[in-house]
C-alpha cells in the first residue's frame, strides 16, 4: 500500500476516534442533564402536591379565595362518631349538622417529597363530585368511605366523571378514527360522548356490549 494511503487511513482513524470521544462526552453530559431535569421535575411535582393538598384542605380548590379558610382541617368531624365533610364551606354549620362524609379525597402521590403522608380528606358526595370537576382532578383520587367497590363482574365505564370504586357497568363501546380498541361507556356517558364527537364532526362508531352468560357443563356429561 502506498505511503499516502497509509497516512490518509491513519488520519481518518484518528478523526473517527476523536468524534467518538466527543460523542461520549456529549452523551455523558446529556445523561447528567436528563438526571438533573428529572430531579427538578420530581421536586416541582412534590411542591405541586403540597400546594394542591393545602388548597383542598382549605377549600380554595372549590370556593372563591374570599370564602376560604386559612386553617386546614378546621372541620375535622372528630366531634361525632360519624365522619363529617371537612370542606370549609360547612364551617358555619354545627359539627353534628354537617353533611356526612361519604368519600375520601386523596392525591395520586400519597407522600410529599420529604416522605410525609398526606392524610385523605373526608368529603360529602357533593363536594367530592365538585372536586372531580376541578382542574386538579387528574392528580386526585376519590374513593368511597364504606369501601363499596363493586365486584369486577363485567366491564365498567371508563369515563373520568365517576368516583373511583363506584363505576357503573359499561354498556357501549365507542371507537374513533385511529383508536383501537374503543373506550367503554355507560349509557349516559355514551350519549354525551356521541353528542360531543358529532358536534366536532369526529367520525366514530359505537356498539353495544353483549353480556354473555357462562355455560356450565351438564352434570352427566362425560369426556370422550
Amino acid at each position: 500500500m502506498p505511503q499516502d494511503d497509509n497516512t490518509n487511513l491513519a488520519s481518518r482513524i484518528d478523526t473517527i476516534e476523536r468524534n467518538l470521544q466527543k460523542l461520549r462526552r456529549d452523551t455523558s453530559g446529556l445523561s447528567t442533564l436528563t438526571t438533573r431535569n428529572r430531579e427538578d421535575l420530581d421536586h416541582a411535582l412534590a411542591d405541586l402536591d403540597e400546594l394542591l393538598y393545602a388548597a383542598l384542605a382549605t377549600g380554595r380548590e372549590l370556593t372563591p379565595p374570599a370564602a376560604a379558610v386559612d386553617t386546614p382541617g378546621s372541620a375535622t368531624g372528630t366531634e361525632t362518631h360519624e365522619p363529617r365533610c371537612t370542606h370549609p364551606a360547612h364551617d358555619a354549620t354545627p359539627p353534628e349538622a354537617r353533611p356526612a362524609a361519604t368519600h375520601l379525597v386523596t392525591l395520586r402521590s400519597p407522600h410529599s417529597e420529604r416522605g410525609e403522608a398526606h392524610p385523605p380528606l373526608p368529603r360529602c358526595a357533593d363536594c367530592a363530585a365538585r372536586v372531580l370537576e376541578s382542574p386538579s382532578a387528574p392528580r386526585i383520587t376519590v374513593t368511597r368511605i364504606d369501601g363499596g367497590e363493586r365486584p369486577a363482574d363485567g366491564p365498567r365505564c371508563q369515563s373520568p366523571v365517576h368516583f373511583a370504586g363506584d363505576l357503573p357497568p359499561a354498556t357501549t363501546v365507542i371507537v374513533t378514527a385511529g383508536v383501537r380498541p374503543g373506550i367503554r361507556y355507560c349509557d349516559t356517558c355514551a350519549e354525551t360522548t356521541r353528542a360531543t364527537l358529532n358536534r366536532h364532526r369526529i367520525r366514530c362508531e359505537s356498539a353495544r356490549i353483549v353480556t354473555r352468560t357462562p355455560v356450565r357443563p351438564q352434570p352427566g356429561a362425560k369426556r370422550r
